[in-house]
């Protein structure tokens, strides 16, 4: 595992925890990732896990797209919308639509076990859909 996976899988963990304890997700813990992002596009040519440019931003278009319902409707803040547009990002159209609808799921049981929606952080759904596309993907050989 990387050293990039392993801050990743950190970063993942402390926002899933806040966004549980606070209902929020702060915007400097979506700058940071997103920086790094396009720092790491600008020197190696690709993203941290070998996407394209035009896969990112089919992949914020696909992600922001699902959730932008949800968002106006008042289901979800602005916070968990960012973190979907970072997530389709890191992971592209088709492993970004997977996760957002592996959240969904992961949120509507949450929902039911709770016995409502208006409680239910969406930020560790949306993390744990990410982590588990991500390491239901193969390994993406880098193109020469």
């Amino acid at each position: 595992m990387s050293l990039l996976s392993i801050s990743l899988a950190g970063w993942a963990l402390w926002l899933a925890w806040y966004d549980q304890r606070h209902h929020r997700i702060p915007n400097l813990a979506l700058i940071v990732p997103a920086v790094v992002t396009v720092g790491f596009w600008l020197s190696h040519g690709h993203g941290p896990f070998m996407q394209s440019g035009l896969d990112a931003a089919s992949g914020v278009a696909v992600c922001g797209l699902l959730l932008l319902p949800a968002y106006l409707t008042g289901r979800i803040g602005g916070g968990d919308l960012k973190l979907a547009l970072l997530i389709g990002a890191l992971l592209g159209p088709v492993a970004g639509f997977a996760a957002m609808v592996l959240a969904a799921g992961l949120l509507g049981a949450t929902a039911l076990i709770r016995r409502t929606a208006r409680e239910v952080p969406a930020g560790p759904a949306l993390l744990s859909a990410r982590f588990a596309e991500k390491t239901a993907q193969p390994a993406r050989r880098r193109r020469r």
